[in-house]
């Protein structure tokens, strides 16, 4: 007997549990239920002129409803306000919460009551709806069926480290600079975007060419720089490229081409100079000026050879 009692009451209290847990769901702390209310929601349909809104709002925790109803148009005052429910659209019920009694009855109604937890499951379920009475339709002119909708829960991990916005700019076109050397004039290709190439100049002496811009947004600068008009080689193997941006040192992506080498630098705003250090520009004596020197020389070796006055080669 004690063990088929015993049983029994197991069973009720497991029993219990399930009815518990399916009238009280695990909602969200907060639901909006925002409710349009007008005639054609009453039943039978109401033709008026009046409409309204409520922004209601629920706390599954603490169980408060709060709302803020406005409506206008009505054929007179309003002469009474409830939530109704348990009742789904298109079917009426009885009063739940008087409206009129906490708020008042002039738009907007505002207030707050707590709901039992049988409530709480009709309004989180949709059974629940908003009536406003007046004295040419006192069962009802404007009814508006309250839906409520979960609010986003704030994100329980703790937010990734902000970091400061990248600006990319946009993509540039090649264009050509002229470069004068000297006598001679090179053309030099480049592709700049946020800024204008202003002027683009070489010191022979200290090997460097030297980029003028106008620059009012982060940009960058991409350069094609023909070995043959300047180039950076020590002992016979490339080296790096002294770049500075407005006289401070930067460090350029280069490709380091056979015979063009082409380099990257990014600046900021404002960016005026941007120079380029090798260690060798435009040789004053390349390889034609070479050749014309040696024939000089050999001229005048012969010469000196036939008068006899004075002589690199040896007497036979």
């Amino acid at each position: 007997m004690h063990a088929k009692g015993l049983t029994i009451l197991l069973g009720l209290v497991l029993l219990a549990g399930i009815i518990s847990t399916k009238s009280t769901p695990a909602y969200a702390e907060t639901f909006t239920c925002e409710t349009p209310i007008d005639g054609s929601q009453e039943v039978p349909p109401v033709t008026t002129q009046g409409t309204g809104t409520a922004d209601v709002t629920f706390d599954s925790t603490s169980n408060e409803l709060s709302w803020n109803i406005g409506f206008s148009g009505l054929t007179g005052n309003a002469t009474a306000a409830h939530f109704h429910g348990p009742a789904a659209a298109g079917n009426n019920t009885g009063v739940q919460i008087n409206i009129g009694e906490i708020s008042g009855l002039t738009s907007p109604m505002n207030g707050t009551a707590t709901l039992n937890s049988t409530q709480a499951s009709q309004l989180l379920d949709g059974m629940m709806y908003i009536n406003v009475h007046t004295e040419a339709n006192p069962n009802g002119e404007i009814r508006g069926q309250v839906m409520c909708v979960e609010d986003e829960a704030p994100p329980t991990t703790t937010p990734p480290t902000t970091q400061p916005p990248t600006t990319t700019p946009p993509a540039g076109e090649w264009e050509t600079a002229t470069l004068t050397v000297g006598d001679e004039e090179f053309d030099i290709q480049y592709m700049l975007t946020n800024a204008t190439l202003d002027e683009l100049t070489a010191d022979v002496e200290a090997a460097t060419i030297t980029a003028m811009i106008t620059s009012t947004e982060d940009g960058e600068l991409t350069i094609q720089l023909p070995r043959e008009i300047i180039d950076s080689v020590e002992n016979g193997e490339d080296a790096d490229y002294l770049v500075f941006v407005d006289e401070v040192e930067d460090f350029p992506d280069d490709d380091f081409g056979d015979e063009i080498r082409t380099l990257t630098i990014p600046f900021q705003a404002q960016t005026e100079q941007i120079d380029f250090v090798g260690t060798t520009v435009v040789p004053e004596f390349g390889a034609i000026a070479a050749i014309v020197l040696a024939v000089a020389i050999v001229g005048i070796i012969v010469a000196t050879s036939r008068s006899g006055k004075f002589s690199f080669l040896p007497k036979m």
